[in-house]
């Protein structure tokens, strides 16, 4: 059981052993900065600041490349075979977890795999925290395919036939689509616009996640009772939907009734049980 820090030296501790490397490093570097000039201003009385010293091409290429000074240090005989294992947990969740948000963005169910194994990947080598799950998410999948359905009028998308001439054009549309992202998180990494996320309040955040629910489900029901329904706004999916009732695939609808029931059991189950 981790105990709960008391003292300003235990929240400190786990700041550096939580926090982001180049936080850490900033907060290592003011303190010793801070030191320094406190021992100076003790010995000659001068007040005036001192300001640390311009980062050198090694560090900063360390700051950008965290890889770098992580991995001399990694542990191989006591982190490897953990790291390998829950590497493999969590590949067992994001395979069907990925192609459900491959179907939820209205593309292949390939794809939502191809989203969930790059992004790991590449944020080995860039990522500066070594706790943070990447990968894609519900939101982005639903993100996605409003845009491309605002820009591509479609009846169906790529979930109902992947060989269509609507699901070409929607793939085409998605890959622009990343591209344009890149470009822009590229260019927010470069001036260091993350601060901005910090300035959004917390009332637009559940409005978002709320109306992102509504989304998902409305998303899946076709998938949960088997018919097909059109592309379009929230109020026409649903008015699709009731129109297509008398068209239930029966089978579907009960193992989506034994998926959710079991899922929910199996959530109590969980809650209530006490692992000593």
């Amino acid at each position: 059981m981790t105990s709960v820090p008391h003292t300003d030296a235990d929240l400190q501790s786990l700041y550096t052993q939580t926090a982001p490397l180049h936080l850490t490093r900033r907060s290592l570097r003011n303190e010793e900065y801070t030191s320094r000039q406190k021992g100076d201003v003790a010995d000659t009385g001068r007040s005036e600041p001192i300001l640390p010293p311009p980062p050198s091409f090694k560090e900063k290429v360390k700051a950008n490349l965290p890889i770098l000074s992580w991995f001399p240090h990694y542990d191989r005989s006591k982190s490897l075979r953990v790291d390998i294992i829950a590497g493999m947990v969590i590949s067992f969740m994001v395979i069907p977890q990925g192609m459900a948000y491959g179907m939820l963005a209205g593309m292949p169910v390939e794809y939502g795999l191809y989203s969930s194994l790059f992004p790991p990947l590449i944020y080995m080598f860039f990522g500066t925290a070594s706790h943070l799950s990447l990968g894609t998410n519900a939101p982005i999948s639903i993100l996605v395919a409003d845009s491309v359905t605002a820009a591509i009028p479609t009846d169906t998308d790529c979930s109902d036939d992947v060989t269509s001439a609507d699901c070409e054009r929607i793939l085409n549309a998605t890959l622009v689509l990343c591209i344009l992202s890149g470009i822009f998180y590229f260019v927010f990494w470069v001036f260091r616009f993350s601060m901005i996320v910090s300035f959004v309040p917390d009332p637009v955040l559940a409005g978002f996640t709320t109306g992102a629910s509504v989304i998902i489900i409305t998303s899946n029901m076709k998938h949960a009772l088997g018919i097909t329904t059109k592309r379009g706004q929230l109020w026409e999916i649903w008015g699709d939907i009731f129109s297509k009732l008398d068209e239930i695939n029966w089978a579907a609808f009960a193992f989506f009734v034994l998926s959710y029931a079991t899922i929910m059991g199996l959530k109590e189950v969980n809650k209530n049980t006490k692992i000593s």
